[in-house]
């Protein structure tokens, strides 16, 4: 399992000031500063006078003409969009829930004006809302062209790199970002993720200690952390990580799962049971602690508390062919044949292929003295798998004792059952 990477709010996740950007009128320089100046005094005084006004020499406008020229074009300007207010009104639309309308704004916005670097963020804002990472990349990737030294940008152009996967771009944005902003714990903690994902486990662990230095009640990266030491095989240090996580944050089911996972890893069997209990505790629904649960109860012989587990991971996932085979096995240890076969045979539906259900489903109608049966579910497990040792094992046992059977017909076959429960990430 990959460690949980939640997207860290950021400077730029709340939009920039507008900043407004006047286009020239196609007006004189004196009304255009009447205009956009909006001086009353100087209005009231062209208005009031009582001469008329020279355009050109040689030729005079009454003043009532200029004065209505000059009404009609201080209301045209007024309604004329400019680049801040389309920015304004994008970052209402986006506050309001209305992305897709904000990106217009947005977009009318930049045509005014293209190194408006605050509208170029909001529209990557509000198309990382609406899960268009590519988008969104490209919207923070101009924004950042346009100002490079904004660790903000940087961080978030990473972000979109990190959910299309393409962690060694991200990287590379993450270090950027790092330049001009060294102490952030999110970007730290982003960098690590990155690394994770490129599987430089040993350097993932160093970018975490990094954000956990600059703030060490980061329950995040201590989970983190202890995912990228499990892949390093470091269990000890894992579970140290774990526990810190958990310390912080005691609500927090994933780090409780994998605290799970590596107390099992290290033969504490008890300590790890309680861990899945307050990982499903704290999230009902949690299937990989349901599923290791019940592989860990199965090993403990505790069979009917491993079959209410493995119940609750076919509820969770009806199609999840793992859970009902393990589910079949369990049953077929606590002599529940025909429970066993439909576990067995609900495996077989969801992966017509899974040969050790196949073996294991031979097994049990071997047990119930369906012997043709078996054997057919034995030949099948071959068609799928020709070298599984079990069932070539299990199929000639059968045939051997078959042919005895014809000559001592009191001898009975022994079944073999193959491949337990083990303990898995789903």
């Amino acid at each position: 399992m990959n460690p949980k990477f939640k997207l860290m709010p950021t400077e730029s996740s709340s939009f920039p000031k507008a900043r407004n950007n006047y286009s020239h009128s196609i007006l004189s320089p004196w009304l255009r500063g009447a205009i956009f100046q909006r001086s009353s005094f100087a209005i009231a005084f062209f208005l009031s006078t009582s001469v008329t006004y020279s355009i050109l020499p040689g030729l005079s406008v009454p003043l009532r003409v200029v004065e209505k020229e000059a009404s009609d074009r201080l209301a045209q300007a007024s309604r004329k969009p400019n680049a801040a207010k389309l920015y304004e009104q994008g970052v209402s639309l986006s506050k309001a829930g209305k992305c897709t309308e904000a990106i217009a704004a947005f977009d009318r916005a930049v045509i005014l004006n293209q190194k408006y670097v605050a509208a170029w963020v909001g529209k990557g804002i509000c198309e990382e809302k609406l899960q268009k990472y590519e988008e969104a990349f490209k919207s923070y990737d101009k924004a950042v062209k346009l100002q490079p030294n904004s660790s903000a940008i940087w961080y978030n152009r990473g972000r979109q790199l990190l959910q299309l996967q393409r962690y060694a771009e991200a990287l590379k944005s993450y270090d950027r970002a790092i330049q001009y902003q060294a102490k952030n714990p999110d970007i730290w903690y982003a960098k690590g993720f990155a690394l994770d994902e490129l599987k430089r486990y040993s350097e993932a662990v160093a970018a975490y200690d990094k954000a956990i230095s600059y703030k060490n009640n980061f329950a995040d990266a201590w989970y983190a952390k202890g995912s990228s030491l499990r892949n390093l095989q470091r269990n000890e240090e894992a579970l140290k990580a774990y526990q810190k996580a958990i310390s912080i944050k005691s609500d927090y089911p994933e780090a409780w799962y994998e605290q799970g996972y590596i107390l099992g890893k290290l033969k504490q069997d008890n300590a790890a049971l309680n861990a899945y209990n307050k990982a499903t505790e704290l999230r009902s629904y949690y299937l990989e602690a349901w599923y290791n649960k019940g592989v860990l109860l199965e090993k403990l012989q505790r069979y009917p508390e491993a079959i209410a587990a493995y119940k609750q991971v076919v509820e969770i996932r009806p199609n999840y062919a793992e859970g009902w085979h393990n589910l079949g096995v369990v049953h077929a240890k606590s002599k529940q044949d025909r429970e066993a076969l439909q576990a067995y045979d609900k495996a077989i539906e969801y992966k017509p292929d899974f040969a050790e259900a196949w073996n294991n489903k031979g097994s049990v109608l071997e047990t119930s003295e369906k012997y043709s049966d078996a054997l057919a579910a034995y030949n099948k497990a071959l068609e799928i798998k020709p070298d599984y040792q079990a069932a070539i094992d299990n199929r000639q046992r059968l045939e051997t004792a078959l042919k005895q059977r014809e000559t001592q017909p009191s001898s009975q076959p022994t079944p073999t059952p193959n491949n337990q429960p083990s303990p898995t990430n789903p």
